[in-house]
């Protein structure tokens, strides 16, 4: 079954109507920035849309899946004459889970890989908030990364994470315009100015947190394009190969995170997915160079 099916609040927070969750807690949950909780505490969802949800969820547990069935089906014929054809999908989808769980009359637990994968990212992200003191989880996070083969054909990559996993479509790569020779620190202004420009005139959402592969010269040089940019409240950081050691600007040392802590992992897998998508961008130039001529 569909998880938006029964999109119950996780959290354990005591609030209602006439005592209101703290905002900062509501703004300090990873649920509520990545949407996987209808948010009552916020007032996203009103008492009378949630609690048809809670009575869903009850029905379920107390293995009433003829009845959870048949409301979805009904359900998916009222999408469908709206022609809403995506709820009238999901509610398909529900109805026959359900159909399969009457005919075993067992429940399937969900995949502990998944429950596992997604509690770990969770952890990440949590973790990373509270090494680097940002604001709030860092729930969308670009990294940067400058590739080049002895001063040719140098390229910027950045990829996007969101919830701690890779979102390949927000994926950029940039072929290096302004900068002669090797020179990483102008490259890599060049590849974060150009990114922040668009998005800035585009006004679209910008990132809770850009990492920067390398240390401090590439975090300055990616300072300076946002501060022309007049972006500078957008946190940053960046992660230094030798020791695995992160810089935050403004700070004079460096933050050195143990190999253990998921903050770290984090860290790692956005810097090395960042050097992939270079590695392979710059290749793919090189090799379209090498046949033309």
């Amino acid at each position: 079954m569909a998880p938006e099916a029964l999109p119950l609040r996780p959290c354990r927070w005591d609030f209602s109507e006439t005592k209101p969750l703290d905002k900062r807690k509501i703004q300090s949950c990873l649920y509520y920035h990545t949407k996987e909780c209808p948010a009552p505490c916020a007032q996203r969802i009103t008492k009378e849309d949630y609690a048809p949800i809670v009575e869903r969820a009850v029905k379920f547990f107390e293995g009433r899946y003829r009845d959870l069935q048949a409301e979805f089906e009904t359900k998916m014929k009222e999408a469908s004459a709206a022609l809403d054809y995506e709820t009238a999908g999901h509610m398909r989808d529900n109805a026959r889970a359900l159909s399969q769980m009457g005919e075993r009359v067992r429940v399937r637990a969900v995949e502990a890989e998944n429950v596992g994968g997604h509690v770990a990212r969770t952890q990440m992200v949590t973790a990373l908030q509270k090494a680097l003191s940002l604001p709030k989880p860092p729930v969308h996070v670009e990294c940067f990364d400058i590739s080049h083969f002895q001063g040719h054909q140098t390229v910027g990559s950045m990829v996007c994470f969101v919830g701690g996993k890779p979102n390949r479509d927000h994926y950029r790569k940039f072929k290096i315009r302004d900068v002669a020779g090797i020179d990483d620190f102008k490259s890599m202004r060049e590849t974060v100015f150009r990114r922040y420009k668009r998005l800035r005139d585009d006004k679209a959402a910008l990132p809770d947190l850009i990492l920067i592969d390398g240390g401090k010269g590439q975090l300055s040089a990616a300072q300076e394009a946002m501060k022309d940019l007049k972006l500078l409240k957008v946190p940053m950081a960046s992660l230094a190969k030798r020791i695995e050691e992160v810089f935050l600007p403004g700070r004079p040392e460096s933050i050195v995170l143990g190999f253990e802590d998921p903050a770290l992992r984090l860290l790692q897998q956005l810097r090395d997915e960042a050097h992939r998508f270079g590695v392979a961008y710059h290749r793919l130039l090189r090799d379209k160079n090498l046949f033309e001529e």
